[in-house]
């Protein structure tokens, strides 16, 4: 799982809004190998139990217009803030499904 990891670390953007943890993308990219074997580790531990950190269930949901000075609902959009290592941990789980996807392409029914 640490190659896993370690793509998704250099997969990860700088300067996008943090989660509910607040901590950014920077702080976690500035750790170095520290980084790729606490996330790992972290993976693993969520892998293997199923039992996910609440900061990882915790999204922000925030309102942007689409138009200036709107009060009408569909002329916003929203965008979800999620915690920069759960995006990792998301980012191997959607990895590890289109492996599986590819895999099974021939045998799945996809609707």
């Amino acid at each position: 799982m640490e190659g896993e990891v370690e793509k998704a670390f250099k997969e990860m953007k700088n300067r996008k809004a943090c989660g509910v943890d607040e901590v950014p993308a920077e702080l976690w990219k500035g750790l170095g190998e520290r980084r790729i074997r606490d996330i790992t580790s972290l993976c693993n531990l969520i892998y293997e139990s199923s039992d996910w950190l609440e900061d990882f269930m915790t999204t922000i949901m925030v309102p942007v217009e689409k138009k200036s000075n709107t009060l009408k609902c569909e002329e916003y959009r929203t965008t979800s803030l999620i915690s920069h290592a759960a995006k990792i941990l998301l980012r191997v789980v959607n990895g590890r499904l289109w492996k599986t996807r590819e895999i099974n392409w021939g045998r799945a029914v996809w609707f």
